[in-house]
């Protein structure tokens, strides 16, 4: 367990860097900036591989790459889906380089090779706000490479009950939709913007995230099926009457959607 997401794949790379002496990391070309940001902190370069229209990484794409310098390829499942990754984890283990199976935004998704998260060398969670798992804080490290072993883990915190308490209220105020357009307009709040910073400490979860991953673990498939059913209810009514593609799981139980991803029909109805 970690302080963020991020803070437990600067781990990871910074470990997977050391131990193969390989000083790069290949990164989808679209995916969140904590991604880089990560990469940069565990001190490697990052090459960017193509995506397709979905946001998946292009296999083609990277079998195409010189892959000699790179010790990882991260796969980032975004919007809550679980995306194809056996090509990858082909190409990636035939130039001897390891896969991340980046969950932090799909924990809980799968396809036909198995949750999202536990199909790679590795997989990265994030429990922060926003996340399919919602501790306000925290991120985990799922297996290890083979060969590489894992980083040393940071030791664990002393549960914090009152301030876990104090957090959730804090948070469940906040989140009601009168008081977040509120605070969502003040610009010093930064809410819903991802800075890139690559100055990422990497320490423990807190003693607060601690005490709410718990029954925010223990909720996960309720939460899901709650989420799947408004997607695909909403995905239903806009296939129906607008020219705009939700994005779903090939299967409808696959998919966990923090959000609703939408692919506009063109780019004057994007603008």
């Amino acid at each position: 367990l970690y302080a963020s997401g991020r803070a437990a794949l600067v781990a990871l790379l910074a470990h997977l860097r050391a131990a193969t002496g390989r000083d790069e990391v290949v990164l989808p070309a679209y995916c969140c900036y904590s991604v880089a940001a990560a990469a940069v902190a565990g001190g490697l370069s990052v090459r960017l591989v193509d995506v397709d229209e979905r946001g998946r990484l292009d296999a083609d794409a990277l079998a195409r790459m010189p892959l000699e310098r790179a010790c990882a390829v991260v796969v980032a499942n975004l919007f809550g889906l679980a995306e194809p990754i056996e090509a990858v984890v082909e190409i990636a283990g035939r130039s001897g380089c390891a896969v991340v199976d980046d969950a932090a935004q799909s924990l809980g998704a799968r396809d036909e090779s198995g949750p999202a998260g536990a199909r790679g060398d590795a997989g990265v969670l994030s429990f922060g706000r926003g996340k399919p798992v919602c501790a306000l804080g925290g991120g985990a490290l799922v297996g290890s490479p083979a060969g590489a072993g894992a980083p040393p883990a940071p030791s664990p915190p002393s549960p914090r009950p009152g301030a876990a308490l104090a957090r959730a209220l804090a948070w469940d105020v906040a989140s009601r939709a009168p008081i977040f357009r509120m605070l969502a307009a003040i610009p010093a709040l930064h809410i819903g913007e991802t800075i890139f910073d690559p100055d990422i400490e990497v320490e423990a979860i807190s003693g607060a995230a601690l005490c709410l991953l718990g029954p925010a673990l223990a909720g996960l498939e309720a939460d899901a099926e709650r989420r799947r059913r408004i997607a695909l209810d909403l995905a239903a009514r806009l296939a129906a009457g607008s020219p705009w593609r939700p994005l779903l799981a090939a299967r409808p139980e696959g998919g966990v959607y923090p959000r609703l991803t939408l692919l506009a029909p063109d780019e004057t109805t994007r603008d």
